[in-house]
């Protein structure tokens, strides 16, 4: 791989006569997705806490934009290295900021294919296919690839959907993003079957699109239906890990699951050497004083991240790592115990688990009543009322060019993926009589 390539702007579907513009191709892409109904819908979507009624606290939105941020540290930070090694990357036009822009796209667009209830959504969506009630569905299905799609229902996978097809529909290519952004937003880019990844990050209905862009970047294949990562997936991922273990402790004292005494200690180890104690000292506002020792936790993993992908700028381009970046940052145990401690006192709280157990009743029930009734209509004649009443329910968007019994069960997973926490809760309830939809 090579970074002239890697950082094309090649879109699919690209317009034959671009609309001139003051921005960068990969500012553009930024503000594509943030004018988006999908990045919108994110301001209901857990983040770590769900249905928190606490304005404090991150949603997927708020979360995405943090990453972004961090995102765009990083990017810009190669790229001024990787400008000044390579002075080539320059007469192409490519500045250090085009790199930032990349990685800060591809930050937007890492949660946006998430469903409701963050990965416990994921998972409800994927039992639901394993369950008895979907086996006789499944059947009907024309492969096993198709099948592999189901059982692995990934919002990663569904992000590519989402900006590539769902959103600005009529449109080949969606929202048009270019090919260095959408591969760097991928940190899986390989279909669930023959899957040498441990997640997936494109179904079998949109592969087509998928291998063109990574054509488009000079990316090889890793085997069949599977690439190599862009290398500047790894600084989003890296984006995307330094938020949530770090901002998560800090939401958790705001609604009270952690004292500020263990938050305190937690963040200043991380924060190291960056910290100022007596400004620190000086702060009278406990919140205050967890967010200075948040931005200089992130301000020293940045740091440190950024020279770990310069060491192994030469694996990332022959395709020869797979390890996230932060595994070899030098406070990588540090943060190791700040994860430890967040997975057995915040992840697993009272709370958190309650609205995750009803959120996952919560999805299952939608995915059964919807799939159900497309299996009961899809190439049959006897058709019931109840079952065309429920199909006019879900939205032309969701029904339209889909006409195998897969390409509809995704349909199906299109909508209530795109489904915020609270629609989700109040569409269920409506559906199964708990509340109906009255004056």
């Amino acid at each position: 791989m090579n970074w002239i390539q890697l950082l094309s702007t090649y879109r699919i579907g690209q317009a034959a006569c671009p609309e001139p513009s003051v921005r960068s191709d990969f500012q553009r892409d930024g503000d594509r997705l943030i004018f988006s109904a999908a990045f919108r819908r994110m301001k209901d979507k857990t983040q770590v806490f769900p249905l928190e009624k606490n304005d404090y606290v991150r949603t997927r939105l708020t979360h995405s934009l943090e990453v972004s941020c961090v995102g765009r540290s990083l990017g810009s930070s190669v790229g001024t290295w990787l400008l000044a090694k390579d002075p080539a990357l320059a007469r192409h036009g490519i500045q250090p900021a085009d790199i930032g822009d990349i990685v800060a796209a591809a930050c937007l667009a890492h949660d946006i294919g998430n469903p409701p209830f963050g990965h416990f959504g994921e998972q409800a969506m994927r039992d639901y296919f394993k369950s008895a009630e979907a086996t006789g569905i499944l059947e009907r299905l024309d492969n096993d690839a198709q099948r592999a799609d189901l059982y692995h229902i990934e919002g990663n996978a569904q992000g590519f959907r989402i900006t590539n097809r769902l959103e600005s529909p009529d449109n080949h290519g969606g929202l048009r993003l270019t090919a260095a952004t959408l591969a760097a937003a991928s940190k899986y880019p390989a279909t669930a079957y023959k899957n040498p990844y441990k997640k997936n990050g494109v179904y079998q209905d949109d592969l087509e699109d998928f291998a063109a862009i990574y054509q488009a970047l000079g990316i090889p294949q890793r085997g069949e239906q599977a690439w190599q990562r862009h290398p500047l997936s790894f600084l989003m991922e890296a984006a995307d890990d330094i938020c949530y273990l770090i901002v998560d402790i800090e939401d958790a004292y705001q609604i009270r699951q952690i004292d500020h005494r263990r938050a305190l200690e937690l963040l200043t180890d991380l924060a190291g050497d960056m910290v100022d104690p007596p400004r620190l000292k000086a702060m009278e506002s406990k919140s205050d004083q967890l967010a200075y020792l948040r931005a200089k936790a992130i301000g020293r993993l940045v740091h440190e991240t950024v020279a770990v992908f310069q060491d192994n700028e030469s694996a990332l381009l022959a395709g020869a790592r797979d390890a996230p970046l932060l595994k070899d940052i030098p406070s990588i145990e540090k943060l190791r115990a700040l994860r430890e401690y967040a997975e057995k006192y915040i992840y697993i709280s009272r709370p958190v688990v309650e609205v995750q157990i009803a959120g996952h009743r919560v999805l299952t029930g939608l995915m059964g009543i919807y799939c159900q009734a497309i299996a009961n209509t899809h190439g049959r004649d006897n058709i019931t009322r109840a079952d065309q009443m429920l199909l006019a329910l879900l939205p032309e968007r969701f029904r339209k060019s889909r006409d195998s019994l897969y390409q509809k069960l995704l349909g199906v997973c299109d909508y209530i993926a795109g489904m915020t926490d609270s629609y989700a809760v109040s569409l269920y309830k409506k559906l199964t009589g708990i509340s109906l939809p009255v004056n």
